[in-house]
């Protein structure tokens, strides 16, 4: 299947610059239609520019998008009206997202600009020009750098004109709601796009049936009201929409490629995707947000996919049935998630528990990953207090554990936290941003997960791991309880002696948190593993 990889990239802001002319002046392109012969170029002429596009990505090659270009132009020499400049700023559109796809920037740049200046020359306009000039522009805001944010108010401006013009005009609502949709919060976006994303699916494509005129803009307000519902977690009207969208296109690629999306509710965490390039799952520790890897992320999206997850009970996330464990649904959904959403092997990081569960995956799944990062974590964490501990031995200990945490009251429970966390980090603002993490848990299942690390022991299955692990180890949160560098090595060595390539790198002042406590040093570690340049 082609993946028309434009709906998503349409628009990041909108934009326009020109003065609306007396309603007197304003050209209808309903009668403009209607002087077409049935031969003409234009007949049937927005399936046909969205038909090469969809030939060109598979075949790789811009020939017939430049040709029926080029044909427009030499159509628009023999009619001059402006439904025909309409229709090459439109393919103009289509081919900059060619190029785009094919990572050819320079070439996407110029070939939007053309279809903008198609626009612009348009004398009269009409709301459907400015609810396209606005989609040009704001898709071109991508490559203008500082001069993108003196597009934004002018975009306002050009869809309140739209839909001044006409207020029935469905593109018209699909550019303002998807504009608002992509506009960052801090920007003022996010307040209106659900309402005008409404508006348009309320909308029919066209007034009048004629394959002349637009009919684009309500199968696109789907697709990014879907989106806008799945951004928001609310999985109820994600389904309805999806469900009322495909039915209505029901050959929409753009809404049947966010099937798979709406079953994301069913995985026990919350997943944020960041980045580009070959994808890495990240796994936080024990009662962390997965915004625990945030600085690591800023390191890693210019060449991966980030995904990092949130699990589920820590730092505000839903709580699951604890009867059959956590560790081991965790476990088991984070592999389904790798089958079921990845299209190839991920790197897998993880931190503490993260990397607990990295290394559960890893043995369980071994083809399913292609590298194993752990940060900080052991096959058999008892191991490390007791020289003599069995996954039989250390029950009571972690029973006993277990109960404290679940019964002690809210201010022991805090204050032992902090005192915990202190041992851990380094930096005292990150202190309070774990130990914020922590309070928001649901401390049943911090207590579960707590007592399923330490009463299990993964060090004789570590050798079913095909792929290379590097392991990073701290000492220096212990180093007044006698713990050393080179005792870290010895431990970190030993319980991963079954692993068949494994790397053991220890940080020199970091903490547990190694990722917050030497950044620097753990990037370049992590890098040079990941053969980054």
């Amino acid at each position: 299947m082609i993946r028309l990889l434009f709906i998503s990239l349409l628009f990041v802001s909108c934009a326009g610059n020109t003065t609306q002319k007396a309603n007197t002046e304003i050209v209808s392109y309903q009668k403009q239609a209607k002087g077409f012969k049935s031969d003409s170029l234009l007949i049937g002429i927005q399936n046909k520019i969205k038909t090469i596009f969809a030939q060109s990505l598979r075949l790789k090659s811009d020939k017939s998008l430049l040709e029926l270009n080029s044909k427009l132009k030499d159509y628009a020499k023999i009619n001059e009206q402006n439904i025909i400049s309409y229709w090459q700023a439109y393919a103009q559109f289509y081919t900059s997202v060619y190029y785009l796809t094919n990572e050819d920037k320079k070439k996407s740049e110029e070939e939007v600009d053309k279809g903008i200046d198609y626009l612009k020359n348009i004398k009269n306009k009409n709301s459907e020009d400015y609810a396209l000039l606005a989609m040009l522009q704001g898709y071109s805001t991508q490559f203008k750098g500082m001069k993108a944010m003196f597009i934004g108010p002018k975009a306002t401006k050009n869809v309140k004109t739209a839909i001044k013009l006409d207020s029935t005009n469905v593109r018209a609502y699909f550019v303002y709601g998807n504009n608002d949709f992509y506009t960052p919060e801090q920007y003022g976006g996010g307040k209106e796009a659900e309402k005008y994303l409404l508006k348009a699916i309320s909308m029919p494509t066209q007034k009048e049936k004629n394959n002349i005129l637009p009919s684009w803009g309500k199968e696109e307000a789907y697709e990014i009201l879907i989106r806008l519902y799945i951004k928001k977690e609310n999985w109820d009207l994600a389904e309805k929409y999806f469900h009322e969208g495909i039915e209505e296109f029901p050959d929409s690629y753009s809404i049947n490629q966010l099937k798979p999306k709406l079953h994301m509710n069913d995985y026990p965490f919350k997943v944020t995707v960041i980045g580009k390039g070959k994808p890495i799952i990240l796994i936080p520790g024990l009662s962390c947000s997965g915004d625990v890897w945030s600085q690591t992320v800023d390191s890693l999206k210019n060449n991966y996919e980030c995904h990092i997850l949130s699990l589920a009970g820590f730092s505000n996330q839903k709580p699951i049935d604890l009867d059959k464990g956590y560790l081991p649904i965790i476990q088991e959904k984070i592999s389904e998630y790798i089958e079921n959403e990845m299209e190839e092997k991920p790197i897998i990081i993880g931190h503490s528990l993260g990397g607990f569960l990295a290394l559960s995956i890893a043995n369980s799944k071994p083809n399913s990953l292609k590298t194993v990062v752990i940060v900080d974590s052991y096959p058999f964490l008892s191991l490390i207090f007791n020289p003599n501990a069995t996954t039989k031995s250390v029950i009571p200990q972690a029973n006993q554990m277990k109960e404290y945490m679940i019964s002690s009251s809210d201010s022991l429970y805090s204050s032992q936290q902090r005192l915990t966390l202190k041992t851990m980090i380094t930096d005292s603002l990150n202190i309070e941003k774990a130990l914020k993490w922590s309070l928001e848990s649901d401390r049943k299942t911090t207590a579960q997960a707590m007592f399923e690390i330490m009463t299990t022991d993964l060090r004789n299955e570590l050798n079913n791991i095909k792929v290379p692990i590097l392991v990073f180890g701290s000492w220096y949160g212990y180093k007044d309880y006698g713990v050393t560098k080179e005792s870290v090595y010895a431990n970190l060595k030993n319980q991963y002696s079954e692993a068949r390539n494994c790397k053991i790198k220890i940080a020199d002042k970091a903490k547990h948190f190694i990722m917050w406590d030497e950044p620097d040093w753990f990037i370049n570690e992590l890098k040079i593993f990941l053969k980054i340049k």
